[in-house]
């Protein structure tokens, strides 16, 4: 259970040890400060972390509410509670004019006390909340204007630490922004990118090596005790501000040369030693595929890579080693795949199924658990006899005829007829000589030709609607498939 900062103020000494004794039993809170004036509070840096003040209304020196005024300027998220001896309706006003939580008088009964600050537990739990999604959506709408424009961060110069690893991004960038004050530094930006995020720290001097070594330092420790992977890589020289998005991308290509699997580590951008990129089970596995293309069976491939964990693990390869076997594995699926599309998502998914691993063995089951699957439906849709397929062309075209009017997508007639929508398309385009498409809006235009030589008085936009067409749509497709529209397609019937 998370513990939220309480600060106390209150000039008589009994009445705050009532408070602190009462905040300590329920152990939701962390007593940061129990002071007697505003004043002392005010002169205490950790005022600026508070989350909850309970604070007397009338003390000497400045009051509660100036206290309260004071302080919400510094801590927009205060939450408060004001104290009283005194029912007084113009404190009370004052109070809802700050927007004071909870307004007691004394004597302070225990359970109510006991019941408020339960409230504004949940309160500050809500908010807490609220505060993180929202400074997450301006983290990642900070990141696409800097990376489309660069010149949203203004600086001459910039140093950089870049942050991946298995653990949750989002969770580290809130851990980074509480620790390290990131929204409060001047010149400082968090930018998502790739596979994790980049703290920037802009600076008008071109030398200067920064505080980027020792956040990646705490950073790392997190990680390891979290038994995250981890790499962090930083700048010891600052970039000129005008080669930011190359520079991200050869620091990205640094970062991956560098991650080993089941490690958290800090390396400087530049460091000698990067992870080696290729092996001798690496190249056994180019050779296999080379040998037998398509991987006939799925246990031949789930054996390939039990094999190149093993050796990955006892080489502890760098993860940009293992993305260049496997998508050497993945680029055989487009001789089989129908849409270079599905290969494109299933690299991306390699790379997310190795970053987010703690482990070799982690590593390998997600991407057996990506993998396997994909190249079973594959090779269960290329294994089909030509008989077997031509029937199941047949059929999806009977279907088709039969429901003319509706319109159909490539993925819901294999949802129909449980095949994988590249093998739908694959049919059409052996038997057809067409897409699935063109051969829909021509098995539409043909019915409708039949229905106007069948039917020679039947309005056009009956037609249209016949074959799941608006008129006007009708007529621009029935011109590009025909030459001509349909009304004088019809004139040219009755000549």
């Amino acid at each position: 259970m998370k513990c939220y900062n309480l600060a106390i103020v209150e000039d008589e000494p009994h009445t705050a040890r009532y408070i602190r004794k009462i905040v300590e039993d329920m152990g939701i809170y962390r007593i940061t400060a129990c002071v007697e004036s505003a004043e002392e509070l005010l002169g205490d840096e950790s005022a600026l972390e508070l989350d909850l003040l309970i604070t007397d209304i009338k003390m000497p020196g400045l009051s509660g509410i100036e206290l309260v005024e004071r302080l919400q300027k510094k801590v927009p998220r205060l939450v408060t509670v004001i104290i009283s001896g005194y029912s007084s309706f113009d404190f009370a006003r004052a109070a809802i004019t700050l927007k004071v939580s909870r307004y007691l008088l004394k004597p302070i009964d225990r359970e109510e006390l006991v019941t408020v600050l339960l409230e504004l537990y949940g309160q500050l739990s809500d908010l807490q909340e609220e505060n993180q999604k929202n400074y997450i959506r301006q983290v990642h709408e900070q990141s696409r204007r800097i990376l489309e424009n660069p010149e949203e961060f203004p600086y001459p110069y910039i140093h950089a630490l870049l942050v991946t690893g298995s653990g949750d991004r989002g969770s580290l960038i809130l851990r980074c922004k509480t620790a390290f004050s990131l929204d409060r530094q001047e010149g400082c930006r968090v930018v998502c990118y790739r596979m994790g995020f980049v703290v920037l720290i802009g600076t008008g001097k071109a030398g200067g090596r920064g505080k980027l070594k020792e956040m990646a330092e705490s950073i790392c420790v997190w990680e390891r005790a979290s038994g995250n992977s981890a790499l962090l890589v930083y700048t010891k020289e600052p970039w000129e501000g005008t080669d930011l998005r190359q520079k991200l991308l050869e620091l990205y290509r640094f970062q991956e040369k560098n991650y080993i699997i089941g490690r958290a580590s800090v390396k400087e951008y530049g460091e000698t030693g990067a992870g080696k990129t290729s092996c001798e089970e690496d190249r056994f596995l180019v050779e296999k595929l080379q040998q037998n293309p398509y991987v006939k069976n799925t246990s031949t491939l789930a054996e390939l890579l039990d094999r190149l964990f093993i050796r990955w693990k006892e080489r502890s390869s760098s993860l940009y080693a293992m993305k260049l076997a496997l998508y050497t594995l993945t680029i055989q699926f487009l001789s089989i795949a129908e849409s270079k599309e599905e290969l494109v998502a299933i690299m991306g998914n390699i790379s997310q199924a190795l970053y987010h691993a703690k482990t070799y063995e982690a590593a390998k089951e997600n991407i057996q658990e990506l993998l396997v699957p994909a190249v079973a439906g594959l090779m269960a849709a290329s294994a089909g006899s030509q008989k077997q397929s031509q029937k199941m062309y047949l059929q999806i075209t009977e279907f088709l005829s039969a429901n003319v009017r509706q319109n159909y997508s490539l993925q819901e007639i294999g949802n129909l007829f449980s095949i994988s929508q590249p093998y739908v398309s694959k049919l059409f385009r052996i038997y057809s000589g067409m897409s699935y498409k063109d051969y829909v809006t021509s098995l539409k235009i043909n019915i409708a030709k039949e229905i106007m030589r069948d039917h020679k008085d039947v309005m056009i936009k009956d037609v249209a609607d016949m074959v799941g067409y608006d008129q006007l749509y009708f007529s621009t497709v029935f011109h590009r498939i025909t030459g001509e529209y349909p009304k004088h397609y019809r004139e040219h019937l009755g000549e």
